[in-house]
């Protein structure tokens, strides 16, 4: 039997037991025994957001120079997207023919010049409201050219393009160039919705670059305002010798009439066929552009068409317009055994500096689509 001193103890460690655990967690860390002490535990709460960066007015967009070697993204976008020169990428092998070639000399504050030396007059592209805002490889090169003229600038190289929808414009160009060089044979470029000839003249140009020799070129432009802007820009740069212009539309037949506004008052024009148009040529042709604006499928769908580019045209590239024209064209090419050689179906009316796409050649901006076939 426990003493009545022992018992009195094991009440006390009874009621003290008690008074712990009910008062226990509740009582000062320093009071508590050495069994009941915990690390301090570190309150996980969300990250504070961080201020986007200031954006950067559209006036100064501007390129990260790749120069020759590479080819980059432009900085300086609305949004605040930035791409520095990690996000260059070496030039497709289409350009590097021409780096021992390009051009360098004086400063004309008329002209906007490119690495082939091109003269295209500025108020095509830099004073133009309908395209300028739309373009930014003509915006780019616009805002260059007058930090140029502020500084009075005497001698500058004529610059590389910048990574856009155009870029594959310009890799289909020169490899259909170069192509017609390794071949030793004679350079045919033909543009539909030609507006000033921007393409033609650059095929041709290259051509003459590599080979001293001039190449045949056909442009077709409805508008009577961007038809007599190619008559100029051609005369301006030599290279009317070769070359066949064309004042109407592209259609499915021959000799409705549309009405076109584009650089200046609406036009009733003429159409022309696909069919009709590549019948004319004795030749084949190395290159086909074509930018007309929504009417690629109806143009391409018609009888005849297809028939004519298989015995007819070699690489084709083509602006497209919509998602749904984009995809039935590439199933239409397909269909008639051609190869798909890159394809991107752009955003069409978005905001040019929303986002950039990823490409195999880096970062791009895209409005309309990208198609660039060759025939197997």
């Amino acid at each position: 039997m426990l003493s009545r001193r022992t018992a009195m103890s094991v009440a006390a460690g009874a009621l003290l037991l008690l008074v712990y655990l009910f008062y226990g967690p509740r009582l000062p860390e320093e009071m508590r025994p050495e069994v009941a002490r915990q690390p301090p535990q570190m309150e996980e709460r969300p990250a504070s957001p961080v201020a986007p960066e200031p954006c950067v007015p559209a006036r100064v967009l501007a390129r990260v120079d790749g120069g020759t070697r590479q080819v980059c993204p432009i900085i300086g976008l609305d949004n605040c997207t930035r791409a520095g020169p990690e996000a260059c990428r070496a030039h497709h092998p289409a350009f590097a023919p021409y780096a021992a070639v390009a051009w360098s000399g004086r400063f004309e504050r008329e002209y906007v010049r490119d690495f082939l030396g091109l003269r295209t007059l500025y108020g095509y592209d830099c004073t133009n409201a309908r395209y300028r805002p739309n373009h930014l490889e003509r915006q780019v090169p616009c805002n260059e050219h007058e930090d140029h003229t502020a500084k009075r600038v005497e001698q500058y190289e004529g610059p590389w393009p910048i990574a856009s929808e155009e870029y594959w414009e310009w890799v289909d160009c020169l490899e259909a160039v170069n192509d017609a060089v390794r071949a030793s044979r004679p350079f045919v470029a033909i543009e539909l919705g030609a507006r000033y000839g921007t393409w033609i003249a650059r095929a041709a140009k290259a051509y003459e670059l590599l080979t001293g020799r001039e190449a045949r070129i056909v442009g077709v432009e409805g508008d009577p305002v961007g038809f007599g802007w190619m008559r100029d820009h051609l005369a301006l740069n030599g290279l009317t010798h070769g070359a066949e212009m064309i004042q109407a539309a592209m259609g499915a037949r021959d000799g409705d009439v549309v009405h076109m506004s584009w650089e200046g008052p609406t036009a009733a024009v003429r159409t022309l066929s696909l069919a009709t148009l590549l019948g004319n040529e004795t030749g084949e042709v190395d290159l086909l552009d074509v930018d007309i604006q929504g009417a690629e499928l109806d143009m391409f769908a018609a009888p005849g068409a297809m028939a004519a580019m298989a015995r007819k045209v070699r690489r084709i590239h083509v602006g497209t317009h919509s998602h749904d024209i984009h995809r039935r064209l590439i199933a239409l090419f397909r269909s008639h055994g051609w190869l798909v050689v890159y394809e991107h179906e752009g955003r069409h009316n978005a905001r040019l500096w929303e986002e950039l796409d990823d490409t195999p050649m880096g970062l791009m901006h895209f409005n309309d689509g990208v198609l660039s076939m060759k025939r197997r």
